[in-house]
């Protein structure tokens, strides 16, 4: 009987490269985009990635869905403070769980919008100057993130209140075809299963 010594999930060095690939960082700007990485990381990003100084990390596949998600609203110009207000570790209601494939927030429904070819739309709605639009001197935090399934169903959310609106299924993919080719020995992690596989 065979052992394989290769543990699951992505190590630090396999996210950056990863990640590099997906952005399409510049090799000379590695040192600098390994910095963002890491304010990420200290800003608790992906939550239960941040155990402290020597502990290595091996990343799961919804740490790395989460990253590049936040990587794309940072490209869009999200701070890393509102992220981390989201999906840091300090977060009441961490929304790491939106894309837990365990949980089957996100990778059940993925799973199904890829085998129906339906795309399953992300949008990040911050509501940033909400606090401001009442007397109240208590920050009302805004909901804020929602998972939404079909492109009607997302219009009419961007129509109702400004957005970033991320498609899910095209990101998830693109990012599945950079660890088939960098890491093929991983890609089973970033495999879903639909509900009506799972239970046949």
């Amino acid at each position: 009987m065979a052992v394989s010594l290769i543990k699951p999930g992505f190590a630090f060095g396999d996210v950056v490269a990863i990640m590099m690939d997906l952005f399409r960082v510049d090799p000379i700007k590695r040192e600098t985009f390994v910095g963002r990485l890491q304010q990420l990381q200290k800003a608790g990003i992906p939550a239960g990635a941040n155990s402290g100084r020597g502990t290595k990390v091996r990343y799961n596949a919804a740490q790395l869905i989460t990253l590049m998600t936040c990587l794309d609203l940072l490209d869009c110009g999200a701070t890393p403070a509102t992220l981390a207000s989201f999906f840091g570790d300090a977060a009441a209601n961490n929304l790491e769980t939106l894309f837990s494939e365990e949980g089957g927030n996100f990778g059940r429904p993925l799973a199904m919008a890829e085998a129906s070819q339906m795309d399953l739309f992300f949008l990040f709605q911050p509501n940033a100057l909400g606090y401001l639009q009442s007397g109240s001197t208590e920050t009302d935090e805004d909901g804020g993130v929602l998972l939404i399934e079909g492109d009607f169903k997302a219009l009419e959310r961007l129509n109702a209140k400004p957005s970033i609106a991320i498609n899910m299924t095209r990101r998830v993919a693109e990012l599945r075809g950079v660890v088939d080719r960098l890491l093929p020995s991983q890609s089973v992690l970033l495999r879903f299963v639909a509900p009506t596989e799972a239970s046949e």
